[in-house]
């Protein structure tokens, strides 16, 4: 393996777009350290918070509408690769868990993370003035 190709294996997948994607989220923005600030107050998870992490923002990511949607992708291989769950692993989580560690998650860090990816997007011009004035436009559900 290639020096720095490690990141890029935790986050890898089988179509060329997301693969691009994730790649990218990973080369600017370092997604997988982000991702690996969020914690929760657990005392011995089984699953990190940072696994979590990832899996809610790819749910996301891939407009997967619910929980009950969601719970199936947990142990879909390619789902998981892209969450960087080790291969040797057969299930992620349940989305009792997620639902779990989404209850108890340190604000503060999400907000970190938030503040991070929006002050990397400002430095690489992504908000750029233009017809919308370079307005933030976020999703919140819940």
């Amino acid at each position: 393996m290639h020096p720095g190709h490690e990141e890029a294996d935790l986050f890898r997948v089988g179509s060329t777009r997301p693969r691009q994607f994730v790649a990218y989220g990973q080369k600017v923005y370092k997604l997988k350290d982000l991702l690996g600030t969020i914690h929760d107050g657990r005392q011995v998870p089984q699953t990190s918070s940072a696994l979590v992490a990832a899996a809610v923002f790819f749910c996301g990511l891939l407009r997967i509408r619910s929980f009950n949607a969601l719970e199936p992708r947990l142990s879909e291989r390619p789902y998981m690769r892209l969450v960087g769950v080790p291969e040797e692993t057969a299930r992620l989580c349940s989305v009792d868990t997620v639902s779990r560690v989404l209850r108890g998650v340190d604000l503060a860090t999400v907000r970190d993370l938030g503040v991070q990816m929006v002050a990397r997007a400002e430095r690489n011009k992504v908000f750029r003035e233009g017809w919308h004035r370079a307005m933030r436009y976020v999703a919140l559900d819940g």
